[in-house]
C-alpha cells in the first residue's frame, strides 16, 4: 500500500500560481506593528486538504482537522500564531471500498508515513506576513511546521480576510516534500524502483476561522 496524495475535492482551495516570480519591486513593505495590545484570535475550524501522487500514475486524496491554535493580529495584520493539527483525524476522500480505504488509512497513519499513534499533532508556527502579487491569494504567511519532530520552513500563499470579530484564511494549493520530515516511504531517495515510487511532494492547501477571544 502506498501514498499518493492529500486531496483535490470540489472544495478544495484555488492553486495560486506560486512559480511565477514575484515583482518585488511593486510591493510596499510596510513597517510591522509592535505586539502590545494585539488582538487574539482563537481558531474555530479548520481544514487540511492534502494530495499525494505516484511516480508513475495514480493519487490519493485526504484530510485532515484543524484541532486548535490562535492567530496574534494589530493593525490588520497578523504578527504571529500557532495552527496545530489532529494528525488522527486523517480522511481519505478517494472512492475506494471499505476494505481498500481501511488499509490505505491504517498505512498511512503507520510510521511509514504519518506515525499518527506517535505524533498525533502537527503544528504550524506563524512568524509574519508577507505581501503578494498574486490577486487571488493576497498575502503570503510565514512560518515553520513541525511533524514528526522534524521542523521545516514552510511558505502558504492565503485570501485573508479580517475583520474587528472575525478572521478567515484560505490557501492556495501549495508544496511540500515529505522526505524533509522524515516520510521516506516509497521515495527515490532510499531507492525505490521507479514503478513503485511515491513522489516525494505532497500538495497541501488549507482553509481556517477564528474568532477575536
Amino acid at each position: 500500500m502506498a501514498l499518493a496524495a492529500f486531496p483535490a475535492c470540489k472544495n478544495e482551495p484555488k492553486t495560486a500560481e506560486a512559480e511565477k516570480p514575484a515583482a518585488p519591486e511593486k510591493i510596499q513593505m510596510t513597517p510591522t506593528p509592535s505586539p502590545e495590545g494585539a488582538a487574539v484570535y482563537n481558531i474555530t475550524e479548520g481544514t487540511v486538504y492534502w494530495t499525494g501522487r505516484k511516480s508513475v500514475k495514480g493519487q490519493h486524496n485526504g484530510k485532515m482537522n484543524v484541532k486548535a491554535g490562535s492567530v496574534i493580529v494589530k493593525e490588520g495584520r497578523i504578527l504571529g500564531g500557532k495552527i496545530q493539527v489532529d494528525m488522527t483525524s486523517l480522511e481519505i476522500m478517494d472512492e475506494l471500498d471499505d476494505t481498500q480505504k481501511g488499509q490505505l488509512l491504517g498505512h498511512l497513519k503507520s510510521d511509514d508515513f504519518f506515525g499518527a499513534n506517535r505524533y498525533p499533532t502537527a503544528e504550524f508556527t506563524i512568524q509574519e506576513q508577507l505581501p503578494s502579487n498574486t490577486p487571488d491569494f493576497n498575502n503570503v504567511i510565514a512560518g515553520t511546521l513541525t511533524m514528526k519532530d522534524k521542523t521545516n520552513p514552510v511558505n502558504i500563499p492565503v485570501k485573508l480576510k479580517l475583520d474587528e470579530n472575525e478572521l478567515s484564511a484560505e490557501s492556495a494549493t501549495f508544496i511540500i516534500n515529505r522526505t524533509k520530515w522524515g516520510i521516506n516511504f516509497g521515495s527515490g531517495i532510499i531507492g525505490t524502483v521507479k514503478d513503485k515510487m511515491i513522489d516525494d511532494n505532497v500538495s497541501v492547501a488549507i482553509t481556517i476561522k477564528a474568532k477575536k477571544g
